[in-house]
Order: C-alpha cells, then structure tokens, then sequence
C-alpha cells in the first residue's frame, strides 16, 4: 500500500501509511474486545488467514493477499514512473 501511495501521492505517503498501519493495529487488537461489528473486523489481513493449528490451512485467503499486494506493488511501480522527476 505504501508503494502506491508514494508513486500516486508522495507528499501524504508516510502519514497515510501510519495512519492506516495504526487502523488496522486497533482494528486487529481491539475489534473483539470492543464488540465492533464483524465487518470492521473483516478489514484486517489476520482476520483474513487461518489461524494455525486451530483451522485446517487454505491456500485461497492468503493467494487473494498475495495477489491484492502484488497488484498494489505493481500500481505504485507504474505511478512511480509516470511522475515528473528530474535527475541531476
């Protein structure tokens, strides 16, 4: 997520980054605790991947990770090109 957020918005990256790493840190400790309803706890990747020993592992939640980050890393290499930056 950072990746695309620097090729498409440089100048709020770090403080988007942190902000939604700190939404998801609340969410992921918290969401239980708080009674929030299960959506909200939907939004964390953990909530997403099986919880070893306890579920029989599946491949399908941590491949739909592998492909959301592998196509954000590619959104942020292509942004990243197509900025204006001059060398030297």
């Amino acid at each position: 997520m950072t990746a695309t957020l620097i090729g498409l918005a440089p100048f709020a990256a770090v403080s988007t980054a942190w902000a939604l790493f700190g939404a998801l840190l609340v969410i992921t400790l918290f969401a239980e605790s708080f009674d929030w309803p299960e959506w909200i706890s939907n939004l964390s990747p953990l909530a997403q991947t099986p919880t070893l020993p306890a579920e029989s592992w599946s491949a399908t939640p941590v491949l739909t990770l592998l492909v959301l980050a592998t196509a954000l890393l590619a959104a942020g290499a292509v942004a990243f090109r197509r900025r204006d930056l001059t060398t030297g």
